[in-house]
């Protein structure tokens, strides 16, 4: 594909209550990774981008995790149940999801790069992982190969600007693999 393609994994306002998190925190995160795409967009025009939106599967706000107005034509944007979550994250350069997300991990394993949310503000992603994880972790993080923190939406617009989207990706051909080896096991032959 000649497409750079993030995927936005949505994430539950309501979990994070407790960490005085922002009620709308599933909301305005969206907003600011459509932003950075946006962004990303406008300034290389020549280029193709995606956006794939997943919210998360028990959040309530969903619905609001959509796009009104005109989006330049060099930006997709892929609502949720247009494609399957395995082909959403397969199909993407970056898995664009929150410091508590099992993807954040999963991403490398998948042959994917992490872009974890830590937008600033009150009560946003930022400010919850701040609270969740000490400045050390977060530090060790936000070095490993293949995670990025993505600090504010130009962090974004700058990660899926240098994202080369015509070079391999690994295939997810683990499927067939793990058939096989199912099979071998219920057959005995392990």
């Amino acid at each position: 594909s000649d497409t750079a393609v993030a995927v936005f994994l949505g994430d539950r306002s309501e979990d994070y209550k407790a960490l005085d998190g922002d009620p709308d925190l599933n909301v305005k995160t969206f907003q600011q990774t459509l932003r950075g795409m946006l962004e990303a967009a406008r300034a290389h025009p020549n280029k193709q981008f995606a956006l794939i939106v997943r919210p998360h599967p028990r959040a309530t706000d969903e619905n609001l995790l959509s796009f009104v107005g005109e989006l330049p034509s060099n930006l997709a944007v892929v609502q949720d149940g247009e494609i399957s979550f395995d082909e959403a994250l397969y199909a993407a350069d970056i898995i664009c999801c929150a410091i508590t997300s099992t993807e954040s991990f999963l991403a490398r394993y998948r042959g994917r790069e992490a872009g974890i949310f830590m937008y600033p503000g009150k009560g946003l992603e930022g400010d919850m992982a701040h609270k969740i994880y000490d400045e050390d972790s977060l530090k060790v993080l936000g070095s490993t190969d293949g995670i990025s923190l993505l600090s504010s939406e130009h962090d974004l617009a700058n990660r899926i600007s240098d994202i080369d989207p015509t070079r391999p990706r690994k295939s997810p051909d683990h499927a067939k693999d793990s058939t096989e080896k199912i099979r071998s096991i219920l057959l005995g032959k392990e």
